[in-house]
C-alpha cells in the first residue's frame, strides 16, 4: 500500500539525495509509529481502507480501532500527506 513512498526512498539513495531519502525515512517511521498509537496490527487494516480496500475486522483476541480512533487515525495519516505515496 506504501510501495510509491519506498520506491522514491530508494531512488533518492541510489541518486545520492541523502536528505531526501531521510526525509522519506522519517515519514515511513511515522507511520509505522501509528501502530503503537492506534493498537498495533489492526492499524494495517485501516491504512488498507483508506487506500480504498475495506479488508473488515480481525477477530479475537486482535482488537480493532473504535469508529473515533479510526477518525483521528485518518487525521493523523492526512497530517502526513498520505495521499502522496499511495499505490496506484
Amino acid at each position: 500500500m506504501l510501495a510509491p513512498l519506498y520506491y522514491d526512498l530508494i531512488d533518492a539513495f541510489n541518486a545520492n539525495d541523502l536528505t531526501k531519502a531521510r526525509k522519506l525515512q522519517q515519514k515511513s517511521i511515522d507511520m509505522i509509529r501509528f501502530l503503537g498509537k492506534y493498537g498495533g496490527i489492526s492499524v494495517g487494516k485501516a491504512y488498507m481502507k483508506l487506500v480504498g480496500h475495506n479488508l473488515g475486522e480481525f477477530r479475537l483476541p486482535v482488537k480493532n480501532m473504535s469508529a473515533e480512533q479510526f477518525e483521528l487515525f485518518k487525521k493523523d495519516v492526512a497530517g502526513l500527506n498520505f495521499d502522496a505515496f499511495k499505490s496506484k
